[in-house]
């Protein structure tokens, strides 16, 4: 029984040396993969190459190269994101979305290893969308009636101006929204249309409640119509 005990603590103590050693050398290469990884990561950083924006050219430029800045000196731990293999296209995508309301779509890309690119396309303005009693609170709409943006009433505006009963609704409320259902608003296209045919120009067409639609012409005459029927 001696014996045995006394092979087993021998057995013990060289399993127990083992594992120390074991554990120093995983410390090891574990420090070697941290320091080749963050070596790696940090030898070769993105410049912004390319900044292409479409559309009507409103998202200032110095905002986008800031946003752009900030995330590549951005961080994954240990790992700086700044490099072809962390870029961080999706949260420069995310933000530019979430900062500007017109901005329809965003691709960030890495091209080549070391050259950083972003292009922005903007929702392209149609119309003009104000409230019928307040004024001063304007929106962007897309052609297919789509609100985007907030917007300021300008005079001579290029725009036919949509007015909307927003005395239910928040100025928050009409972001991503439409100014009325796609097939009424199509129907309202097709109405609009018809009467230019005919030489008659909108100035102005006023949203109603219970699916009334008046139309203001150039002249200053008035058509109410049915968006229902």
């Amino acid at each position: 029984m001696g014996r045995d005990s006394l092979h087993s603590r021998a057995y013990a103590r060289r399993n127990k040396t083992k594992k120390k050693v074991y554990i120093v050398l995983a410390v090891i290469v574990l420090g070697f993969f941290v320091y080749g990884t963050t070596w790696i990561t940090n030898s070769s950083p993105l410049v912004i190459k390319n900044i292409n924006i479409s559309g009507l050219n409103i998202t200032p430029m110095g905002e986008v190269e800031n946003i752009v800045s900030e995330n590549l000196q951005a961080s994954a731990f240990l790992w700086s994101k700044n490099n072809v293999l962390l870029a961080p296209r999706s949260d420069v995508e995310t933000q530019l979305k979430n900062s500007f309301d017109w901005i329809k779509e965003v691709d960030a890309r890495v091209e080549g290893v070391s050259r950083f690119a972003v292009s922005i396309t903007e929702y392209e303005p149609a119309y003009s969308v104000c409230g019928l009693e307040e004024k001063d609170l304007c929106y962007f709409a897309d052609d297919t009636g789509f609100i985007f943006a907030k917007s300021l009433r300008l005079e001579n505006s290029p725009y036919i101006l949509f007015r909307l009963d927003m005395a239910s609704t928040t100025s928050e409320d009409l972001i991503d929204s439409r100014v009325v259902p796609k097939e009424e608003f199509e129907k309202i296209l097709v109405f609009v249309a018809g009467l230019r045919d005919n030489g008659l120009g909108i100035t102005e067409i006023r949203i109603k409640k219970g699916g009334e639609t008046e139309l203001v012409l150039d002249a200053g005459v008035r058509v109410l119509i049915d968006r229902k029927e």
